[in-house]
């Protein structure tokens, strides 16, 4: 398996890059180089590799990549658009053929003529060879993952980045790659399930904040995209996210220095991001620092003056209050969701910027998708699609008692069925809880 892991990941982190510029640009050429440079160390031992893939899981050696794979979806699913199922490569590799391979995999299938191996014969590419996999049909028969085992992996995935952080140990040469390849899989996997995502409860106070920093990072890449941002910059906010509460974190750790409390937990943050600046950038940094500070731009524990906050830091801000407020199993109360809207609506204009809050929820509506709701007509829902334009009544699902109508759009039905409130997954809407 060695090196292994590091190829496999430059494929998936050159692949997003290429998506978003090109495959000549100055940052996908680095990302090539440094799989390139894997794939040299790889070949100093072996004499081919061999990649297979199996549905949506990749095979190195007839064991099965579980991880990887899930880390790896959007590569997946360029391969298997293109009908590979199986990857040769071989020791003399140039590192424009491997660049022009995953040229090819951007390609899209009308646009290549005759095979797929034609083409890359045409392309001069002769140190890799594609072909089709032939595996006993029953171990094909992989599950899919659920999205809790999508979540849960994609924590175990950013657990060490964040450990080496917590310890001010030198990250990884591709580690900001890395985080944007697992931030993009996590939104296209896990993007608009908050509900779902909050049914992983961690064990111990680190994994909780693990996954409440993935949630914010989910959320706010949720927000940046409905609003506008450019691809590369949804992602930019999702690493943000990820970080914000990176300070708390730390404060977890036995013998911290004398003087640091959670109460300034974001000041401590910062101060270990200042060391990352090189790796991560500088916004992670700005976040961490501003994202308890009100719109106002005072501080909540201080008295600090008035300055303009950045944008990432308002959505941030946002999404972590929300998510703070959704833990269901970690705080006293259960807030309904028309509570949580509620009590975020008091805050405009004093924590919130009023126009950022409105968008929050013109996105997320009142009733997230996968909230489970009695309705004044004595029936039970779920949530099922929002409408943007008229956030107190979303499109559901009724679920209790079984109708012939099961969809129903409750902007149309307004006058005759409203929501009358949230049933807890953890209470009264506990038997209902896996039809989310």
């Amino acid at each position: 398996m060695e090196h292994i892991n590091e190829i496999l990941r430059g494929f998936g982190s050159s692949l997003a890059s290429a998506k978003m510029y090109s495959v000549n640009h100055p940052q996908v050429q680095e990302t090539i180089d440094i799989t390139y440079t894997y794939l040299k160390k790889f070949f100093e031992k072996h004499e081919e590799l061999i990649i297979g893939v199996v549905e949506n899981e990749l095979i190195f050696e007839n064991q099965i990549l579980f991880n990887l794979s899930l880390m790896l979806l959007d590569f997946i699913k360029y391969l298997k658009n293109k009908n590979i199922e199986k990857i040769y490569i071989y020791p003399n590799l140039k590192k424009d053929e491997l660049a022009k391979f995953l040229a090819m995999l951007l390609m899209k299938k009308n646009e290549i003529i005759g095979t797929v191996q034609e083409y890359l014969a045409r392309q001069d590419i002769i140190n890799i060879k594609v072909g089709i996999l032939t595996v006993p049909e029953e171990q094909k028969k992989i599950e899919g993952l659920t999205s809790i085992k999508i979540y849960e992996n994609m924590l175990n995935d950013i657990a060490p980045i964040f450990d080496k952080i917590i310890q001010r140990s030198p990250l990884a040469p591709n580690a900001h790659s890395d985080l944007k390849l697992i931030l993009s899989n996590a939104m296209q996997n896990l993007s608009g399930k908050h509900q779902e995502n909050l049914e992983f409860v961690p064990s111990n106070k680190q994994g909780k904040i693990f996954a409440h920093s993935l949630n914010v990072a989910l959320l706010g890449m949720q927000m940046s995209s409905q609003l506008g941002f450019a691809p590369n910059d949804v992602l930019d906010v999702g690493v943000a996210g990820l970080f914000h509460d990176i300070g708390r974190l730390f404060l977890l750790q036995p013998k911290i220095p004398i003087g640091d409390s959670l109460e300034n937990h974001f000041t401590v943050g910062a101060q270990i991001l200042l060391r990352y600046e090189n790796d991560l950038g500088v916004l992670p940094i700005i976040v961490c620092f501003e994202h308890h500070q009100k719109y106002n731009g005072r501080v909540k524990e201080s008295s600090s003056p008035e300055r303009k906050l950045h944008l990432v830091s308002r959505i941030i801000s946002l999404c972590d209050f929300y998510d703070m407020l959704n833990k269901r199993r970690d705080v006293r109360h259960d807030y309904p969701a028309d509570k949580i809207f509620e009590l975020m609506s008091k805050e405009k204009n004093r924590l919130f910027h009023p126009g950022l809050l409105e968008e929050f929820f013109r996105i997320l509506g009142v009733w997230p998708v996968g909230t489970i709701v009695s309705l004044s007509d004595g029936c039970i829902a779920i949530v099922r699609e929002e409408n943007h334009d008229d956030i107190f009544f979303p499109k559901v699902e009724i679920v209790s008692p079984i109708v012939e109508q099961k969809f129903v759009d409750l902007r149309e039905k307004k006058s005759k069925i409203k929501i009358l409130q949230t049933l807890s997954p953890m209470g009264a809407g506990k038997k209902y809880k896996y039809l989310i």
